[in-house]
């Protein structure tokens, strides 16, 4: 289910739509599509999902 204007506003604390899609990227860390409102499109599935750990890079300089 997509998450309706209200609830965006209450996860994000934000009304205008480019600064909830901002808000997602940097807490969820994907960019979510826009829809033609300007508002991002997400679903609870999204936000409930654990997030996904970052691949960490080998740290080459303690191996040389």
């Amino acid at each position: 289910m997509i998450l309706t204007d209200k609830e965006l506003f209450e996860l994000t604390g934000y009304i205008q739509g480019s600064r909830q899609a901002k808000w997602i990227l940097e807490n969820y860390g994907f960019n979510p599509p826009i829809r033609a409102d300007g508002h991002p499109s997400v679903t609870w599935h999204q936000i409930n999902a654990p997030k996904i750990k970052p691949f960490n890079e080998p740290k080459w300089g303690i191996a040389a």
